[in-house]
C-alpha cells in the first residue's frame, strides 16, 4: 500500500509518504489467524507480528478487516475481484482510519508452494516508485522531496542476486546522473553480484539485499512478499531519508526478447507528479495510453489529465529497440522512457522527465470491442497515489450492458473525510478501440484535443480487467478494475 500520513507526527511540518506491506492469513471464517505487518514512515521502518485481526465480506465483494500489530489497530476496507469457487485471489484494499495514514494497494492470493528461497530462481523484471520523503534529496543535493522510479532486472538463483540492471530517475536526474539528463544512457547501471534473498517457507515474507554498481552507491534493503514463483510484492525498508524509497512489483520474465518483440494492441498507465508542481505543490498527473505495435513501429493514442488539465493527442510512429535483458528504449526525441519487458506481453515503464511518470504496459486482448466489454461485477481501487490532498478508493463496480448502466458503491478516506457504501449510477459507451467514457451529464460525451466532457474514462484491457481516470479533478489518481 502507498499514502501519506496526516502530516501531525513528530518533526512533521506536511504529510510525508507511508509505505505498508504484509503477510495475512484468513480462515475462512472471519478471523486473521496470522501475519506479519511492515511499515515505512517518517519515524522509521518498523516490522511486527499480527497479534490479532478480523474480517467479513458481504455479498456486494466489498468487506473490512481489523489488524493489532505492534499494540497499534488498524482499519481497512477493501473490494474483491478474481473470484474462483467462492474465493477471491485480487482485492482493492485502503486504510479507513480517520487519522491514517491514507494508504491505498492491492491484495494478492499466494500459492503456498512457492514459499521458499529456491523456487524463485530466475531473471525478475521490475519496476518500483514512490513519492520522496521531503528531507529526501538527490544526487547533487538541489532537489529534496519529489519523486523517484526505478525498472530494472534482478538475476536470482537460490539465495543469491547474482546481477541484474536498472534505470532510475529521481527528479529528473537520471541513473544517478549528477545533473537532469534528457535521456537514459545508452548502458543501465549494472546491479553487482553478490546480493543476498531469502524467503520464509512458513508465509512468504523475505529479505533482499543488493547493490548498484555506481560510485558511492549505498547497499538497499528490500522486503518480498511472494505471490506465487513468478510473482511477489516488493517494499523498500531503509530509512525514507537515508535512501531512495520505493515500492512496487517483479515479475519472472518469460521467452527471448528479439530486437521488435512487440506486436498488436497495448494499454499502458502511468502516475506521477503534475507539471505545475514548482508553483502549486498539492498536484498529480495521470496518463492513460493506448499503443499499436507492428514491426519496428509503434504510435498510439494518449489521454491525460495534469493536475485538472485535460489532453488527448496521438503518438506519432518511433522505432524501438529491445536488448536481450528486455530493457527497451525509443529511438529519437528527448526524455524518451525506458521499459523492461517481462514478456512481449507486459513491460514496466519509467519515463526520464522531471515529473517522474510510472507505469505499466500490458496486451490488450478481447477485441473488437462494444458495450459489452465490460460486463458484471469488478473490485476497483486507487493504485499509486501521488499527492497527500486527495482521496483513496475502493469500491465494486457493477456493468451493466443491456441499459449501459455502471453501478457504483464506494468506500473513501481521504484525510480523516470517509464515505462508507456510496452509490452512484452512471451510463457508459465504449467504442472499437476499447476506451470506455463515463459523462458528466446526459447520456453520451465527447473527447478533444484539450477538453472533454467526459467526468471518466478507462481502457478495457481484456474482459476481466480494466484501468481507470477521471479527467477534472486538480490531483488524480489511476484505478484499476478487476473481474
Amino acid at each position: 500500500l502507498k499514502g501519506f500520513d496526516a502530516g501531525t507526527g513528530t518533526g512533521e511540518t506536511s504529510p510525508q509518504p507511508v509505505l505498508v506491506g504484509g503477510v495475512l492469513t484468513f480462515n475462512g471464517t472471519g478471523t486473521i489467524t496470522a501475519g506479519a505487518i511492515d511499515i515505512n514512515q517518517n519515524s522509521g521502518f518498523t516490522t511486527n507480528t499480527v497479534t490479532s485481526g478480523s474480517y467479513g465480506v458481504t455479498s456486494d465483494h466489498r468487506g473490512c478487516m481489523v489488524i493489532t500489530s505492534g499494540g497499534v489497530t488498524q482499519n481497512y476496507r477493501f473490494s474483491l475481484g478474481n473470484i474462483t469457487s467462492g474465493v477471491a485471489s485480487t482485492g482493492h484494499v485502503i486504510d479507513f482510519d480517520t487519522a491514517g495514514p491514507y494508504t491505498t494497494g492491492i491484495l494478492r492470493k499466494q500459492t503456498v508452494s512457492a514459499f521458499s528461497t529456491s523456487q524463485v530462481t530466475g531473471n525478475y523484471a521490475f519496476g518500483v516508485s514512490s513519492i520522496q520523503n521531503i528531507l529526501s534529496c538527490n544526487n547533487s543535493g538541489t532537489t529534496c522531496g519529489g519523486k523517484f522510479g526505478a525498472v530494472g532486472v534482478f538475476n536470482l538463483s537460490s539465495g543469491t542476486v547474482t546481477g541484474g540492471e536498472v534505470d532510475f530517475n529521481t527528479n529528473g536526474q537520471l541513473d544517478n546522473g549528477s545533473s537532469t539528463a534528457t535521456n537514459f544512457p545508452a548502458s543501465p547501471v549494472s546491479i553487482s553480484n553478490g546480493g543476498t534473498y531469502t524467503i520464509s517457507g512458513t508465509n512468504g515474507r523475505g529479505t533482499l539485499s543488493f547493490t548498484a554498481a555506481v560510485t558511492g552507491a549505498p547497499v538497499v534493503n528490500t522486503i518480498i512478499y511472494v505471490v506465487s514463483s513468478t510473482e511477489a510484492l516488493v517494499l523498500g525498508s531503509d530509512n525514507q531519508t537515508n535512501n531512495s524509497l520505493f515500492a512496487g512489483e517483479m515479475l519472472k520474465q518469460s521467452g527471448t526478447f528479439s530486437a521488435n518483440p512487440l506486436s498488436g494492441a497495448y494499454i499502458g498507465y502511468q502516475s506521477s507528479l503534475g507539471t505545475t508542481q514548482a508553483t502549486s505543490p498539492a498536484t498529480s498527473r495521470t496518463t492513460l495510453i493506448l499503443l499499436n505495435a507492428s514491426g519496428t513501429g509503434i504510435s498510439g493514442t494518449q489521454l491525460r489529465n495534469d493536475s485538472g488539465s485535460f489532453q488527448s493527442k496521438s503518438l506519432s510512429s518511433t522505432t524501438y529497440s529491445v536488448a536481450s535483458t528486455g530493457r527497451m528504449t525509443l529511438i529519437g526525441g528527448t526524455n524518451q522512457p525506458v521499459l523492461y519487458l517481462v514478456s512481449p506481453n507486459q513491460a514496466f515503464f519509467l519515463n526520464g522527465n522531471s515529473v517522474v511518470d510510472t507505469g505499466f504496459f500490458q496486451s490488450q486482448t478481447g477485441g473488437p470491442f462494444t458495450n459489452s466489454s465490460a460486463s458484471g461485477v469488478y473490485a476497483v481501487g486507487t493504485i499509486d497515489p501521488q499527492d497527500a490532498s486527495g482521496s483513496v478508493h475502493s469500491a465494486v463496480v457493477t456493468f451493466t450492458p443491456a441499459t449501459t448502466t455502471a453501478s457504483i458503491i464506494q468506500d473513501k478516506n481521504g484525510n480523516g473525510s470517509q464515505g462508507l457504501g456510496q452509490t452512484q449510477s452512471f451510463p457508459y459507451s465504449i467504442d472499437t478501440t476499447g476506451l470506455g467514457m463515463i459523462p458528466t451529464s446526459g447520456s453520451s460525451c465527447t473527447i478533444s484535443a484539450t477538453s472533454t466532457t467526459c467526468q471518466t474514462v478507462f481502457y478495457v484491457i481484456s474482459p476481466t480487467k480494466a484501468v481507470v481516470m477521471d479527467t477534472s479533478s486538480t490531483n488524480p489518481t489511476i484505478q484499476v478494475a478487476d473481474q
